[in-house]
Parts: structure tokens; C-alpha cells; sequence
């Protein structure tokens, strides 16, 4: 696999991408439109609770800004959940994301801290035994019909299926793959389905073709998922036609919530 050049993908004021003079949302953001967030929000308030604990200095600027501060509170609320240790995992999972790509571009990840080699390696080891050959890297995607964009991990080559793949990595805690499935595995399959059935794009609009590859499957994906650490990765399979139904629905979710209900 080669390396691509980044692209420079224009934003919106919000950081959405926006092509052609059209703001889409986030692939990501749209993903999570159908998930149950209340465990992250319990988790956010006890990284809340931790950090505010162990530092009276934030303490005491949350007791001196005035309640109707929101954007200092928010700030206060969010450096706590910092120095809790709320990023930790989001930064780690992102050196994996970057390890993984060395591997996949034939680079030396010799010098790389033994915890993250292992975990690239292991990636590369579920390639192998899944029959999976990296082709393209970090390709950016919009979907027209679900009005969403971004960018997926990896387009492989299925030597079984012959057929190329959208794939994604994706890191947590738990060393249980059913367990990260109960949970993230809707969101998931949208986030996987709106790239599948989406078109590349590169300053101007492209197809598979100009990539040097056919469109990639949009019944099946596949999910990377990496316990950080652990060494071990699990190739988690996806029908994305269920994803993609659930990403229409997200879509509607979407637009009726921004849908002016005031009567006439």
C-alpha cells in the first residue's frame, strides 16, 4: 500500500465538511444519531467528578465564574476530564490508527514503543488470516443521498470474496469483542454503510475507478476492533444492509430534529 497525500477538505464554522458550497454531516456524528449515549455521558461526569477532586485549582475557578458562563464552564468541565485521564485512550487509539498504516505502507515500526507494535502487528496478523490485502488508506468519502462525509481507515482487497471492502480500526478497553459489538456495533455499520455506498472525493469528484479499484461492497465490512494494549486484534464482519437501512432512518432522526415544528 502507498502513502496518499492528506487532503485538505474545506469546513464549515461547525469543522463539517463542506463541498460544492453544501455542509454535510460527519459520518461519524451521523453513526451515533441511533445510539443510546447515556454511558458515555455517565462516563463524562465521573471523569468530570475525578478531575475536579484532584485539583483544587479548578475548583476554585469553577467556584469564581459566574453560572451564567457556559462556555468557561464547559472549558472547566472539560480540562477536568483531562487531567482525569479522558484522552488518554483517544490518543493511543490514534497512535494505533498511524502504527497500523506504517505496517500496512512496509515501513519499520521497530522503534515504536513494544505495547503499539504489538497492537499494529496484530492488525496486520487479522489481515492475513481474514484474506485481506490493504489497498488504499484515509480516503475520503460524501454521500449525497444520506448528506454525510468523512473518512474511512482502509479499502482492502477481499481475496476470498474478491471484492474490495471498506474497513475501519477501531480501539477500546474491553478485551471482549461481543461486548464493543453490544455497543458500538449499530453505529458502526452506519458509519461503515454510508462510506460503502458513498463516492470518493479529492478536490473534485472521483469515482472507485480513479482510484484503481471497483466500489467496495455495500452488503459487508469490517471491523478492526484493538483492545489498546492487549496485543490481540478481532476482525469484527458487518452487513451493511442493515446498516444502511438504519443510516436512513439516522437521516430522517436528523432532519426532523432540525425541522421547524412552531405552528403556522
Amino acid at each position: 500500500m502507498k502513502r496518499r497525500p492528506p487532503i485538505d477538505v474545506p469546513r464549515d464554522r461547525w469543522g463539517r465538511p463542506k463541498i460544492d458550497g453544501t455542509s454535510y454531516t460527519r459520518a461519524s456524528t451521523l453513526a451515533k444519531t441511533l445510539e443510546d449515549q447515556s454511558g458515555l455521558i455517565n462516563w463524562a461526569g465521573r471523569m468530570t467528578a475525578l478531575g475536579m477532586s484532584r485539583n483544587p485549582d479548578l475548583v476554585a475557578l469553577a467556584a469564581t465564574t459566574s453560572p451564567e458562563d457556559k462556555r468557561a464552564l464547559d472549558d472547566i468541565a472539560n480540562r477536568a476530564k483531562e487531567r482525569a485521564g479522558s484522552t488518554s485512550g483517544r490518543d493511543t487509539g490514534t497512535s494505533i490508527h498511524a502504527a497500523s498504516e506504517m505496517i500496512d505502507c512496509g515501513e519499520d515500526i521497530t522503534h515504536l514503543p513494544a505495547d503499539l507494535a504489538r497492537d499494529a502487528l496484530a492488525y496486520r496478523d487479522a489481515c492475513e488470516r481474514e484474506g485481506l490485502t490493504p489497498v488504499l488508506a484515509e480516503t475520503f468519502v460524501v454521500n449525497e443521498r444520506l448528506g454525510a462525509a468523512g473518512s474511512f481507515d482502509r479499502l482492502l482487497y477481499d481475496d476470498r470474496g474478491e471484492t474490495y471492502v471498506i474497513g475501519d480500526l477501531k480501539t477500546g478497553t474491553n478485551l471482549d469483542p461481543d461486548y464493543a459489538m453490544r455497543y458500538s456495533g449499530l453505529s458502526w455499520a452506519i458509519q461503515l454503510a454510508i462510506y460503502a455506498s458513498g463516492t470518493p472525493w479529492d478536490q473534485d469528484a472521483l469515482s472507485w475507478a480513479h482510484l484503481g479499484a471497483d466500489r467496495p461492497s455495500t452488503s459487508r465490512g469490517v471491523i478492526f476492533y484493538i483492545p489498546r494494549g492487549s496485543g490481540q486484534c478481532f476482525p469484527l464482519w458487518l452487513d451493511l444492509d442493515v446498516g444502511y437501512d438504519a443510516a436512513l432512518l439516522a437521516a430522517k432522526v436528523r432532519d426532523i430534529r432540525r425541522a421547524k415544528v412552531r405552528a403556522a
